[in-house]
């Protein structure tokens, strides 16, 4: 099926899982923030995300075509939840700056007050 950082035989094993996972959230979070950066629609930000997806699909099967490893499943996995996770701070950063430029609440995202 694929390796997993949790066949080691070593009591560090679940540390090395947990650093492991979490390098995949937070590169293809960051990978996808950015392509989210330039997206105007909702349309454009599912672009970026597939994207970012498509791109971590295409290098686990890049690495198992060189190096003959198994296909890592779960770093796929782990790279498509950063890359929706992205998407849902991004989401929810927008409706906040929405919301907070309706009500015009000075000292908030997206206000149009200056201060005095």
């Amino acid at each position: 099926m694929g390796t997993h950082p949790a066949h080691l035989a070593s009591p560090r094993a679940p540390v090395v899982v947990l650093k492991h996972r979490a390098i995949h959230w937070l590169s293809f979070a960051g990978a996808a923030l950015l392509l989210l950066l330039l997206a105007r629609n909702r349309y454009q930000e599912i672009a970026a995300v597939a994207a970012t997806v498509a791109l971590g699909c295409s290098i686990e099967f890049a690495q198992h075509a060189l190096f003959h490893n198994d296909i890592e499943w779960w770093d796929m996995r782990h790279d498509t939840y950063g890359a929706l996770a992205a998407l849902v701070l991004r989401r929810f950063y927008l409706q906040r700056e929405l919301r907070c430029s309706r009500t015009g609440d000075p000292g908030q995202p997206g206000s149009l007050h200056l201060p005095s």
